[in-house]
């Protein structure tokens, strides 16, 4: 690896609209339940949908974002939350557990694809194993999961979603979730380009920003 090189633990993602996210909140925080492992909502905890996920050499920054900035992000306003799931375990028995999203088309996998066409050229792919980082290191876990997510979450593997939390508690996670009615309208109002915190939570520093019409 050259020692030179730095990498970033980036993503690009949707984030909602902020007078639509009261039943987000509202779920985050009941999927909490005061658990140390768990983090809430807030301005560095956004709730968000991944469109890609990587490690970016820092000097590599900037090509990012003019690619991003050409790509026409219209039509991606309104997006439908169509169920409930348990995504990433990120420990024996710790879940990240999150809402399936999807649109009436398919301009979302194909704005996901447009995206991992950007990024794949700059992408460490194989590079960064222990990590030369800027200033931040992810959790172990979500380390490999950014390092791997071009192979297995990209592309055909992509699976659109909205994390609420960390839980440890099965049952809590039902009695949450059961009285929940689906589908359920979420807007978007932005897409950022951001540093990922250490449990892929963002944005631990946003570098490209974009108003969606």
């Amino acid at each position: 690896m050259d020692s030179d090189k730095k990498w970033i633990a980036t993503c690009v993602a949707l984030i909602p609209e902020i007078n639509d996210e009261s039943f987000l909140f509202e779920l985050n925080r009941a999927l909490a339940g005061g658990s140390e492992s768990s983090f809430l909502f807030d301005g560095n905890h956004r709730p968000h949908i991944t469109l890609m996920q990587d490690f970016i050499e820092s000097s590599k920054l900037s090509v990012l974002e003019k690619s991003l900035a050409d790509i026409d992000w219209q039509g991606i306003s309104e997006l439908t939350v169509s169920g409930v799931e348990r995504s990433c375990e990120i420990e024996k028995g710790v879940f990240t557990p999150c809402l399936e999203v999807c649109d009436s088309g398919d301009y979302l996998s194909k704005l996901h694809r447009q995206v991992m066409d950007c990024s794949s050229a700059l992408s460490s792919n194989s590079e960064v194993l222990k990590g030369e980082f800027c200033d931040h290191v992810v959790h172990p876990k979500c380390h490999h999961y950014v390092q791997n997510f071009s192979q297995f979450k990209s592309y055909e593997n992509f699976y659109p979603h909205l994390t609420l939390g960390i839980s440890r508690n099965l049952s809590q996670m039902v009695s949450v979730f059961e009285n929940m009615t689906f589908p359920k309208t979420l807007r978007v109002d932005s897409v950022v380009l951001a540093q990922l915190g250490d449990i892929c939570t963002i944005p631990l520093k946003t570098y490209w920003e974009k108003n969606l019409p």
